[in-house]
C-alpha cells in the first residue's frame, strides 16, 4: 500500500490533482486488472486483459479445463483492450494445462508495469486447489 501511495502522490504532482482516500480504497478493491497470455496447442501465444477482479482469487475460479481459446476467453471474461498497468500477469498453457502467475512492478520510467515476483507455477488442478474453485 505504501508503494501505491507514493506512486499516487507522484501522479498527483504531475497532474496537479488530489485523490481522496475513498478513491484509493475503491482502486484497491475493484480495479485490479490482469494481463493473461494464453498459449494454444500450436504454440502460438495470445494476450488478453481482465479489467476488474484480476486477483488470483477472482481469475482462478473461472479457469476451465478446455483446449479452446475462445471458450477460455469467455469463461475468464477477457477483453482485447490493452492495459499498461496490470496488477497481475498470468501465463496459461492449454496444451500442458499449466499456469504461471506473477505480480507486477513498475518499469524504470513508470510508463508501464512489468512481470514482478513469481506467485505461482503449476497445473490447473494445483492452482484451483491453492486459490479455490468456486465453479
Amino acid at each position: 500500500m505504501r508503494n501505491y501511495l507514493e506512486q499516487l502522490r507522484y501522479v498527483e504532482q504531475l497532474l496537479n490533482v488530489k485523490y481522496s482516500s475513498v478513491n484509493i480504497q475503491m482502486r484497491n478493491d475493484m480495479s485490479t486488472s490482469a494481463q493473461i497470455e494464453i498459449t494454444v496447442a500450436s504454440g502460438k501465444t495470445y494476450k488478453f486483459w481482465v479489467h476488474s477482479d484480476g486477483y488470483p482469487r477472482g481469475v482462478i475460479p473461472r479457469l476451465i479445463d478446455t483446449d479452446e481459446l475462445e471458450e477460455l476467453r469467455r469463461a475468464l471474461g477477457t477483453e482485447d483492450l490493452y492495459d499498461a498497468f496490470p496488477s497481475y500477469f498470468y501465463e496459461i498453457d492449454l496444451k500442458q494445462k499449466t499456469i504461471v502467475i506473477y505480480d507486477s512492478v513498475y518499469s524504470d520510467d513508470n510508463t508501464k508495469k512489468l512481470k514482478g515476483e513469481l506467485i505461482f507455477s503449476g497445473t490447473f488442478d494445483e492452482v484451483k486447489s491453492a486459490y479455490g474453485n468456486q465453479s
